[in-house]
C-alpha cells in the first residue's frame, strides 16, 4: 500500500495581486468618501432653507476665521404700530318726534263745486287775490255773485239789480265805523248797515240788505276773471300756478280736495286761506320753486275746513317757509286723523322751536271755537314759524 503523502502544516497566505489593483481600490473608497459628505453637506443646506437657519455660516469645524456660507440678512423691523391714533365717533343726531310722510291720504271730492251736504250745489268756488288796497282779482269763479267788484253808481245815481235806479242813498267810503256818522242821519228813515269791503250805507226804506235776490239791492259790477302777472288759473288740471310772484293774500273757496298750487321760482305771499264747507277745500303745494309766507296779524296758512275731508299737503320738491302771528298753519274742523302732510325727504324746522316739534290737535286761545289742527313745540305751544325743505337746502 503506498505511503500517505506528507504534507507540512502550513497558515493561509492570501495571494498577492498587482499594484495596479490596489491603486483602484484606494480610488474607489476616496470617491465614496466625497459622496457620503457632499450628501451630507446638501442635507443641511436643505435644513436651512427650510427653517431659514444657516447652519453653515460659521465654520463647522470650529474655525471663525472661516465662513463658507456669507448672507446678508435684511433686519426685519414691527411693522404694527403700537400707539393707535383715537377714532373719531360721529356725534349722534337727536331723532325728531316728527317725520316725513310717505305719501298723500286718498280723497275724495276732488273736483270744484260738487255737492254739499244738505245744500246741493253753492256755485261759490273761487280763486281770488286780495290785494292790500281793498281790490280783487280773480283768478277763477263761478257766475255767482263771489266775483261781484264795485257798486255801479253814476251821475243817475245808485243803479239797482232790477234795473232801477235810486237816489235816496248815502255813500260814504272812507267811514270805517257807522258809530262815525250815525248822528248825522239820526233822523233819516232806513237803516245803516257796514258791508264786506268796509263801506258804509244808508239804506234807503225798502231795501232788504239780507236778501242777495231783492230788487233793493245795489248793482255790483263783475270783477274780471282770468290771470294776473305770475299767477294763472288752469281749470283742467285744477292747478294755480304761482311763478316768481308776489301778492297779499291768496283765498280759495270750495275748489276740492284736489286743488293744486303749483309753485314756479320765488313766491312771496302775506297769507293763504282756504275753505271745504263739508265738501272739500284742500290745498297741495307743489312744484319745483318756493313758498314764503309772512303774516305779521294772523295765521300764515289757514285752512277752514268746516267738517269736511280737508289737509294742507306739501309735495316733496316744495321749498316752504310759513311764519304767521297766531301760528304759521292752522287746520281747523278738519275730519282727517291729520291737517298737514309733507312727503319724504322733506324735513320740518322752525327756529321759534328749535326742540322737537310735532303735529297735532291743539288748544288755541286766540280761537274760541273748533277743532284746530297745528303743530306744536314739546311746551304744547303754537309754532309762529315753520320751514319745510330738503336737507341739502
Amino acid at each position: 500500500m503506498p505511503e500517505p503523502l506528507n504534507i507540512p502544516d502550513h497558515e493561509f497566505v492570501p495571494p498577492t495581486e498587482p499594484d495596479a489593483v490596489n491603486d483602484g481600490r484606494e480610488k474607489r473608497k476616496r470617491n465614496m468618501i466625497l459622496l457620503k459628505t457632499a450628501a451630507a453637506l446638501l442635507s443641511v443646506v436643505i435644513v436651512k432653507d427650510a427653517f431659514n437657519f444657516d447652519i453653515l455660516h460659521s465654520d463647522p469645524l470650529g474655525n471663525p476665521d472661516r465662513h463658507y456660507h456669507d448672507v446678508e440678512f435684511e433686519e426685519i423691523t414691527d411693522t404694527v404700530d403700537t400707539v393707535s391714533a383715537p377714532v373719531e365717533v360721529p356725534e349722534l343726531q337727536p331723532e325728531a318726534l316728527d317725520k316725513a310722510d310717505t305719501s298723500f291720504p286718498l280723497l275724495d271730492n276732488l273736483e270744484p263745486n260738487g255737492n254739499v251736504p244738505g245744500y246741493g250745489v253753492l256755485d261759490e268756488e273761487f280763486v281770488r287775490l286780495e290785494n292790500a288796497d281793498g281790490s280783487v282779482d280773480y283768478l277763477y269763479c263761478t257766475d255767482g255773485v263771489w266775483n261781484r267788484g264795485g257798486y255801479v253808481i253814476d251821475a243817475e245815481g245808485l243803479h239797482l239789480d232790477d234795473g232801477t235806479v235810486a237816489t235816496d242813498y248815502i255813500y260814504r267810503p272812507e267811514v270805517t265805523d257807522i258809530s262815525q256818522i250815525e248822528d248825522d242821519y239820526i233822523n233819516s228813515p232806513g237803516n245803516w248797515t257796514l258791508d264786506e269791503l268796509g263801506f258804509v250805507w244808508f239804506i234807503p226804506p225798502g231795501f232788504n240788505e239780507g236778501n242777495y235776490s231783492s230788487t233793493a239791492m245795489p248793482l255790483r259790477e263783475n270783477a274780471p276773471i282770468g290771470p294776473v302777472n305770475g299767477a294763472s288759473y288752469d281749470e283742467f288740471t285744477n292747478t294755480l300756478t304761482l311763478n316768481n310772484f308776489t301778492g297779499h293774500f291768496l283765498n280759495i273757496n270750495l275748489m276740492g280736495n284736489g286743488f293744486k298750487v303749483k309753485l314756479v321760482g320765488e313766491n312771496r305771499l302775506t297769507g293763504l286761506v282756504g275753505w271745504g264747507f263739508m265738501y272739500g277745500g284742500s290745498i297741495t303745494l307743489t312744484g319745483t320753486g318756493s313758498l314764503s309766507i309772512n303774516n305779521p296779524e294772523g295765521p300764515g296758512i289757514r285752512l277752514e275746513c268746516e267738517n269736511s275731508r280737508s289737509c294742507l299737503m306739501i309735495d316733496k320738491d316744495v321749498k316752504l317757509n310759513v311764519y304767521g302771528a297766531n301760528g304759521a298753519i292752522l287746520v281747523r274742523d278738519t275730519l282727517m286723523d291729520k291737517g298737514i302732510y309733507y312727503l319724504e325727504p322733506l324735513k320740518m324746522d322752525s327756529f321759534d322751536a328749535p326742540d322737537a316739534i310735532t303735529r297735532d290737535f291743539v288748544t288755541f286761545d286766540g280761537m274760541t271755537s273748533g277743532n284746530i289742527y297745528s303743530v306744536r313745540d314739546t311746551e304744547g305751544r303754537i309754532v309762529k314759524e315753520l320751514s319745510f325743505a330738503k336737507e341739502e337746502d
